[in-house]
């Protein structure tokens, strides 16, 4: 018989072929098996203790030493019936954890944030080629016009790119800004907020960032990269927008 068809009931290769032998040539001593089975004597033992550990051997002892015998077969059948009940109770017991276990994995898959600190002219200029290189519409609130004045070669160029890419932006600017240019920009949809809502800092959203800007002497940018918080500033950005002339 194949030993390799009683490996499916969990038996080891080594335990298959001391249990065969057993059946086989009926009660014998460790010391026939050795030879029989061609295992080392620690090993022997050991893998008759696992046998009996699940009914397939016993032994009985003669003239002082311990002969090993195999049991009825049918305990195989009684091995496999308890391997489907063993089954069976973990199936149940999987179900019942499912659920918390899920929980554990929706925490455990929960965002990683980023924040990031940009300053001076050079830095800006990365936050706006990171507005690009997300090709996501770009949401801008209480834009001053003040990059357009201070990076006045940049954003000709960036607002190209930005066409050429087809990214679209919708800007609510701070009421001052009225009469300029601003209006004019292609893919772009412009508001202007009343004079009591104007701010010196300029708020964007785009993708899963938040970038907020203030232009002093020295230019400084904060991002925040999280789907969460954008998410609740794109809510935020979308009421003001409704206020927005």
């Amino acid at each position: 018989m194949d030993a390799a068809k009683l490996a499916k009931l969990g038996l080891t290769e080594q335990q298959a072929k001391v249990y065969l032998k057993l059946l086989e040539v009926g009660p014998n001593s460790v010391g026939t098996l050795i030879k029989q089975v061609d295992i080392s004597r620690i090993s022997c033992y050991d893998t008759l203790n696992r046998l009996m550990s699940r009914g397939l051997v016993s032994f009985v002892k003669a003239r002082g030493k311990r002969i090993y015998q195999s049991t009825d077969p049918c305990q195989l059948l009684h091995i496999a019936e308890e391997r489907e009940q063993q089954a069976r109770h973990q199936k149940e017991c999987i179900k019942e954890i499912l659920p918390e276990l899920s929980r554990l994995r929706s925490l455990g898959e929960q965002e990683e944030k980023e924040a990031n600190i940009y300053k001076t002219k050079e830095g800006i200029k990365s936050l706006f080629e990171l507005m690009l290189k997300e090709r996501k519409p770009i949401y801008a609130m209480s834009a001053t016009g003040k990059a357009l004045q201070e990076m006045k070669y940049y954003f000709p160029q960036w607002h190209k790119k930005r066409q050429d890419l087809k990214i679209p932006v919708r800007i609510i600017f701070n009421k001052e800004m009225k009469n300029t240019m601003v209006t004019e920009m292609p893919l772009s949809k412009v508001k202007f907020l009343p004079q009591q809502y104007s701010s010196p800092s300029t708020l964007f959203v785009f993708g899963s960032y938040v970038a907020t800007l203030l232009w002093s002497d020295v230019p400084f940018a904060f991002l925040i990269k999280s789907k969460e918080v954008s998410k609740s500033y794109h809510n935020y950005f979308k009421l003001i927008w409704k206020i927005a002339k």
